[in-house]
């Protein structure tokens, strides 16, 4: 007590030789201030410099009780809440904490942001009998928490929910409805003709065209539903206790709201469309990420539309089927690749006027589990659909060239898809 009441009392000065005034000198170029606080007395006792680190008048805080009053009603916890909702077997080491709570404006100084650690020191029955600390202002420190906090979850253009957090919202939404036996809904809404007016004026005004749709889809959303920005020209609507029916009247709504007139730019009026995918839960999927993907193959089918339309979710056997039979088959390219499966069959072609084969063309076969030849024409159509023929073009090439090095004096021809023909990158791959 004696070390902190000479701290308290000498005079701050860099001058100042002595300990006590070096170490107030310290705290001060730190923006601390120090203080003991007596339980018995509820007295609160300041280093010299706590009115100008706190930026109020000492008077205010000469006591726990007056310095609750500089309190703002929002603050979570305060040292009151850590110091006496607590209990400790004595020990002289203390009990430590440190929190963070903000002081309110007054009518001269704005809100404050500090930081309060210390220990306080229990008495014979565990309770709290004094507290040392030390109050530390955070204002900057705060705001630069709280804006990277922001921006780690928030859209810059829209100030919506970014992909990440849209992610996560839907994915609690998901559960609730799951614990209440309720149903929500998720979808996709996407500008239809937003390459057309960055080509025509500018990703300026494409930007203005993003953010006014943003505006308008938020004014009609129920209360307690959630709206982010799922991507450059696509927003994602999280839509909680909502029925198919209630789904269809909300998607149409969207959709209106949108459509209701032209967009006011800088470079003049600019009409905008949406097109709307949805999936409706926990019927369609049971995770944020198997919804966002149904609301995405949805939204696929409604962009096919000939106008803005939207399309909701719904089970097909024979989509099912057809996905297993791709998945299978590409699984099975792929093991052909690696494995070297995949052969060629020379198929001579004759000339009728000679009788001599002069040449052959290399049909693609694959060697099945018994070491027998089997064509791999059903391979071809799926590999086409799923971008992967451009690997099996390239294998057909190398097998072709292997077999022109075994027989130099063969002329072979072979089959390469139109993709690979057309694709400039690997057609130079393949005349390489």
């Amino acid at each position: 007590m004696t070390e902190f009441a000479n701290l308290q009392e000498t005079a701050i000065s860099p001058e100042n030789p002595t300990p006590a005034g070096l170490l107030a000198s310290a705290i001060t170029a730190a923006g601390e201030a120090a203080y003991h606080w007596s339980m018995a007395t509820d007295v609160l006792t300041w280093s010299s410099n706590a009115g100008a680190v706190l930026k109020r008048s000492a008077g205010l805080f000469g006591s726990g009780k007056k310095f609750a009053t500089l309190l703002d009603s929002d603050n979570l916890t305060t040292r009151y809440d850590a110091v006496m909702h607590s209990f400790a077997e004595p020990d002289p080491a203390g009990v430590a904490f440190r929190i963070e709570y903000q002081l309110r404006a007054t009518a001269e100084n704005p809100a404050i942001w500090v930081e309060d650690s210390g220990c306080w020191y229990p008495d014979a029955e565990g309770k709290p009998r004094e507290v040392f600390g030390i109050i530390h202002l955070i204002t900057d420190r705060h705001e630069q928490d709280q804006n990277l906090s922001y921006l780690s979850h928030s859209d810059k253009l829209t100030g919506m929910m970014n992909r990440g957090r849209l992610t996560e919202a839907l994915q609690e939404a998901i559960t609730v409805s799951g614990s209440e036996g309720a149903e929500c809904a998720f979808a996709v809404a996407a500008i239809n003709n937003l390459d057309v007016i960055n080509d025509a004026f500018g990703f300026d005004v494409a930007d203005e065209v993003i953010s006014t749709i943003a505006k308008r889809l938020r004014s009609v959303m129920r209360s307690g539903d959630g709206i982010g920005r799922y991507s450059g020209s696509k927003f994602g609507i999280i839509l909680n206790a909502c029925s198919r029916a209630e789904l269809d009247r909300a998607l149409d709504r969207f959709l209106l709201v949108v459509r209701d007139g032209v967009i006011e730019t800088r470079h003049g009026p600019v009409w905008a469309l949406l097109s709307i995918g949805a999936a409706s839960m926990p019927e369609s999927a049971d995770s944020a990420e198997k919804a966002m993907a149904r609301a995405e193959e949805s939204l696929s089918h409604a962009l096919r539309q000939s106008t803005d339309s939207f399309t909701v979710f719904e089970h097909a056997e024979e989509r099912e089927t057809r996905r297993m039979v791709n998945a299978r088959c590409a699984t099975e390219i792929i093991e052909c690749l690696k494995n070297g499966v995949f052969h060629l069959a020379f198929q001579p072609l004759v000339n009728v006027a000679t009788g001599t084969a002069d040449i052959h063309e290399g049909l693609l076969r694959m060697k099945d589990t018994a070491g027998e030849f089997v064509a791999a024409g059903h391979l071809v159509p799926v590999a086409e659909r799923l971008g992967l023929i451009r690997l099996i073009d390239r294998a057909v090439v190398q097998l072709a060239l292997e077999a022109l090095h075994r027989h130099p004096g063969a002329r072979i021809a072979i089959n390469i898809s139109a993709t690979t023909a057309n694709d400039a990158r690997w057609n130079s791959q393949i005349i390489d």
